[in-house]
Order: structure tokens, then C-alpha cells, then sequence
């Protein structure tokens, strides 16, 4: 049934061609009616992710591949691969996706581009769609491309502001490491798998034989170049899902609408990095090296992003701090050997933080500012959006719905480690703080009187697409089992008190000055990135400068002495004299002779001819 369905995957793809058409023809498409065919054009991999898992629940996983490429002995192919986890990935990627759709129909009504801007939109769904379905390596390889460049179309698509333009690029050429580091890995193994078994169908890396290739790594490699292997997958993970220290690409990524925020910031490309570690689960957990590796990246990201996202002052750069450490969590649930805890986690993250994103664009909407310092008592204007940013602030805090229960699974895992809890409960304080910090000062307060907000046009697509998220966030309460309830949950609600307390009685924080500006600054990370590429840039430059000057210079200078000289003999032999060229002649001639008189002697001697 599966197999007779596969072409649902491509509706989206078929749908952003229909509108690039159109556009390009002189067809004139209404802004209603691109929602209505995007929004028709999702349903289709919404109802194949759930059939997947339906029919997977139980059963086999679902594999289906054609032969795409062959060089030499060696086939790639492509195709869909359908077991529980990418349905479960697939149903999470299309539904948010869909209530993206139906909100960007209010957030960007007057934008002009509006058709490029929901062909973008569908040609990253459909980008994500055959990651997630992959059935090797080669075919996510190629896909993880697809999603950087489609991403980086997406954050640039307000090209013509200069800052978004270069945070675009910026984003696209951090992203390229990690497209390096997995195309590297593919490379290696597959040559070593290959190599081993002598099995060339396994060159794609078939994910359905992720256990044999594990074991013909083991066989075939050093320990060394096993964890080389291995730590390259891990890299490439840690660049798509912003982890310390490539985390600073995802607040450059804040300069795309704020839909596309809670699409690819929320719920699809950074949950490309950690999808992958998923899948190639069983090579990453046979190296202890890799493992200490992540677990310890996944605390320091969500420690450093949690302290900066306490001072922000850009409402979207405090839900980007927030997201890398998050998944922060993901990476210690991976590395402490409970991918479920994680999937569930990251699941849950997904819906919990796209709905933030969306509060935060009804905000920035209304008040076109991202800086909540202007901001305040837009709970009387904003009612709906105030609630679901509640609903959503306890949940991500772990202090009720969905967010409760995948906390509490996090945090079972972390039981048998006291110190690994401690920073649990550190990070988890630190959520609860800036949080309902971004809260009260939004929503409660007195209203700014140096700006006015703006009359907001039919706000029924926002509603709809915030009530969507809070259900399913409610709906989640019930689906997701409940671990053990922490005593770092009741810490949490001491840390919500303080903090309604400080913002209701207007108690101002001693500030350290220089801790902020560190914190602000998100521990400099992007600035550090920055100098180093002044510095390289410089010193690449000046290389260039020598090799051109003193090489390049060296080259051009003796041949052109070497063509004066000749010039400059020819010159003497024009005396207009037939006697003297004649001459010339012969001893030309004379001399092709003997070069091919000494050339018939050299090959006499040497092979006897």
C-alpha cells in the first residue's frame, strides 16, 4: 500500500512548481488561492506519515529503491524508507508545516513576493520529507543539502536588506561544515564497507543494514579511524542543530520572517542534525570517545544558551538561545544511550517552540519591534496570543503539559548521575527564568508610550493556528508517558513565583555589567568566528598577494626577457641578404638533422632496434 502511495511525497514539490509557473507565464494567482493549494499540497505526506505508522506499528519497516547513479561497479539509489521513527518525524515535520502555511497567510498578506515565498516553503517541506524517508546515507547526503540551500533561500528572503542578506550567507557557509563533515564520513565508510564485504549494493549505506555496516566498520577499521568516522557524523550533527560551539548561526538565522522561525528553527532544520545521529545510532554508540563527546556537548550548549538567553533584549534571539539548548537535551538523552527519551523530547520541543515563535510574531506584528524593552500589557491587545505563550512558557519550563512528561523522561535517565541531574535542574531553572521573564515583560507591565501599536488586519488564520498548537500540546499531556516527578519541577515553580514577584513589585536586579555584556553577547561566539575570518581572510589574502606579485610576476617577467631576446636576434637576421638566409637555412636544416641522427643512436642503444 505504502509503495503504491509514494507519489504523495512529491504533491508539495508539484505544488511549488505549479506556482513558479504560473508566476513566470503571467498567470496571476490570488494570495488565497496559493494558501489553499499549499495547504491541500501538505495533507498529502501528512496522510503518508500516518499511514506509515499505522501500518509500521507492528510490522517491518517498509523499504522501496531505484538505481539513481552507477559509477563503475557501484549503484546509488534512491527511494523512500518507512518505519515508526520517520513517520513519527514525517506526521511532526507536515503538521507544523501545515499550521506554518495557514499562519504565513496573515503574517505576510502584504508581502509582494508571496508566491516565491510559498514555493520556498514547499520545496523545503518536500527537501525535509526525503530526509526524513531516506533508506541510505547517499540519498540523505543529498537531501541535507537540499535543506541548507532551500533554508538559505528562506532566511534571505528579504534579499534586498543588507544584514539579511549577509546572516543568509553567513548561515549557508557555517551550514557547509557540516556538509563536509557528513559527506566525508559517507566517503569513508562506504569505501570501507565496501571494501570489506564486497558487497557493492551496500555503497549507498542502506539504513535497513545499519547493524552490518557498524560491524564491517569495527572489522575494517583502527579504533582511531572508527572514532574519526564516527566523530565526522557527530560534527555534522552538531552544525545542523546549532550545539556549542557552531551554535552561532542559528540567532544570524533570526533575520528570516518570523514563520519561517517556527518552520526550520522549531521543527525541521535543526532537527535535521540530531535525526541523523538517530539513524546512524548503532555506529555512534560503538565508540565511548563519541559519546562522552556528545553528552558533554549537549550540557555545555544548554548551560552557555540558557545564561544568554536570560539577558536578551530580541525576542527571537532569546527563542533561538532557548532552542540550541534544548536540543542540548536531545544530544545527553542520545549520549546517555535513551534515543526514545529523545525523539519524544525533541517531538514535543517541536510543536512547544513553534508556537512561541508564532506568539512572538503576532507580537513583533503588532508592535513592529523585536525588542520586548518596548514592550508591555499587550495582554489586553493580544488575549489569544497571551494564553497560548502561557500554555507554552509551562510547557517548555517542564511545569505542566506535554513539556512535563518528556522532562520528566529526560530527567530518569539522569537519575543514576547526581552531577548530570544538578545540571539538569540548573538548565531547567534557567528556562523557567527567562521564559515568563519574556512574559511579563511582553505581556504584563504598563504599555510603552514611545510606541504605537499597529491595527491588526483579520487575525482569524493566527488564532486558528495558535488554538492548533495548544491543543496538540494539551493532546500531548495524554500520549506521552509520565516519568517520576523531580524535586527540581517544585525549584521550578519557587523560580516562576520569584520571577512574577520581581516583575509585579518592580524590584530591579543588581547587574554585573560585564557578565551581562558576555551573556548578551552569547560568550562572543560569533564575534570570536568573526575575527578568525578577518584573520584568515587577511592572511589569505596577503598569500595570494605574494604568490601573484613574486610567482605569477616571477613567470611573466622571464618569459617576457626570454621573448625580447629572441626578438631582438631575429631582428639582427633581417639584412635583406639572400645569400645570408640561405645560409640560415642550410644550418637549420643541418641541425633538425643531427638532433634526429642522435635521436635514432639514443633508441638504438636503448631497446636494440
Amino acid at each position: 500500500m505504502l509503495e503504491n502511495l509514494a507519489w504523495f511525497i512529491l504533491i508539495p514539490l508539484w505544488c511549488a512548481i505549479l506556482v513558479i509557473s504560473t508566476r513566470f507565464s503571467g498567470i496571476i494567482l490570488q494570495k488565497k488561492h496559493v494558501v489553499l493549494m499549499s495547504c491541500c499540497s501538505v495533507l498529502f505526506p501528512l496522510i503518508y506519515s500516518v499511514l506509515g505508522l499505522y501500518i509500521t506499528y507492528k510490522n517491518e519497516p517498509v523499504e522501496m529503491c531505484f538505481s539513481f547513479l552507477s559509477i563503475n561497479n557501484l549503484t546509488f539509489s534512491l527511494g523512500l524508507y518507512v518505519d515508526m521513527l520517520s513517520s513519527l518525524v514525517g506526521i511532526v515535520v507536515s503538521l507544523i508545516t501545515l499550521i506554518v502555511f495557514l499562519y504565513s497567510a496573515y503574517y505576510m498578506e502584504k508581502e509582494k513576493s508571496f508566491s516565491r515565498y510559498y514555493s520556498l516553503l514547499n520545496l523545503f517541506l518536500v527537501s525535509m520529507l526525503a530526509f526524513v524517508f531516506s533508506p541510505n546515507l547517499f540519498q540523505m547526503l543529498l537531501s541535507w543539502d537540499l535543506i541548507g540551500a532551500f533554508s538559505y533561500l528562506l532566511i534571505g528572503y528579504w534579499y534586498n536588506k543588507p544584514v539579511v542578506s549577509m546572516d543568509s550567507k553567513r548561515v549557508y557557509l557555517i551550514n557547509i561544515l557540516g556538509d563536509i563533515a557528513l559527506f566525508s564520513a559517507f566517503v569513508i565508510t562506504s569505501n570501507f564497507v565496501v571494501s570489506m564485504t564486497e558487497n557493492i549494493s551496500l555503497s549507498s549505506l542502506p539504513l535497513s543494514e545499519i547493524n552490518l555496516i557498524t560491524s564491517s566498520l569495527l572489522a575494517s577499521t583502527t579504533p582511531q579511524m572508527y572514532s574519526v568516522i564516527v566523530i565526522l557524523f557527530v560534527v555534522a550533527g552538531i552544525v545542523k542543530s546549532a550545539q556549542f560551539p557552531i551554535n552561532s548561526w542559528l540567532i544570524n538565522a533570526m533575520s528570516a520572517p518570523t514563520p519561517v522561525s517556527a518552520l526550520i528553527h522549531s521543527a525541521t532544520l535543526v532537527m535535521a542534525g540530531v535525526f541523523l545521529l538517530l539513524r546512524v545510532f548503532p555506529v555512534v554508540a560503538s565508540d565511548m570517545l563519541s559519546v562522552k563527546l556528545i553528552i558533554a556537548i549537549g550540557f555545555i550548549t544548554a548551560i552557555l544558551t540558557s545564561l544568554a538567553a536570560c539577558v536578551q533584549t530580541n525576542i527571537k534571539k532569546a527563542l533561538a538561545y532557548s532552542t540550541s539548548a534544548q536540543l542540548g537535551f536531545v544530544f545527553v538523552a542520545l549520549g546517555l544511550f535513551n534515543p526514545v527519551a529523545g525523539i519524544i523530547y525533541l517531538l514535543a520541543h517541536a510543536f512547544i517552540k513553534a508556537l512561541m515563535f508564532m506568539c512572538a510574531g503576532n507580537v513583533i506584528k503588532l508592535t513592529e519591534s523585536k525588542n520586548v524593552m518596548f514592550m508591555g500589557n499587550l495582554r489586553k491587545v493580544l488575549p489569544y496570543t497571551a494564553i497560548a505563550f502561557i500554555v507554552a512558557g509551562l510547557a517548555l519550563s517542564g511545569l505542566g503539559f506535554c513539556g512535563f512528561n518528556s522532562k520528566c523522561l529526560i530527567s530518569d535517565i539522569l537519575i543514576n548521575s547526581p552531577s548530570l541531574l544538578l545540571l539538569f535542574g540548573i538548565v531547567g531553572a534557567l528556562t523557567t527564568y527567562y521564559v515568563f521573564r519574556l512574559y511579563f515583560l511582553v505581556f504584563e507591565g504598563e504599555k510603552q508610550k514611545n510606541i504605537a501599536y499597529q491595527a491588526l488586519p483579520n487575525k482569524k488564520c493566527s488564532i486558528m493556528s495558535l488554538g492548533t498548537l495548544v491543543f496538540i500540546i494539551v493532546c500531548g499531556t495524554f500520549l506521552i508517558p509520565a516519568g517520576r516527578i523531580c524535586v527540581f519541577y517544585f525549584i521550578n515553580l519557587l523560580i516562576l513565583g520569584i520571577v512574577a514577584l520581581i516583575y509585579y513589585k518592580k524590584y530591579k536586579l543588581p547587574k554585573i555589567r560585564t557578565l551581562q555584556k558576555i551573556f548578551i553577547n552569547g560568550f562572543y561566539i560569533n564575534k570570536i568566528y568573526y575575527w578568525g575570518e578577518v584573520y584568515i581572510y587577511r592572511f589569505l589574502s596577503l598569500l595570494m598577494y605574494v604568490f601573484d606579485c613574486y610567482v605569477v610576476g616571477g613567470v611573466e617577467y622571464i618569459t617576457k626577457s626570454i621573448l625580447f631576446k629572441i626578438s631582438a636576434c631575429e631582428q639582427k637576421l633581417q639584412s635583406n641578404n639572400v645569400q645570408y638566409y640561405i645560409s640560415y637555412g642550410f644550418w637549420i636544416l643541418l641541425s633538425v638533422m643531427m638532433v634526429f641522427l642522435v635521436m635514432y643512436m639514443f633508441i638504438l642503444n636503448i631497446f636494440g632496434v
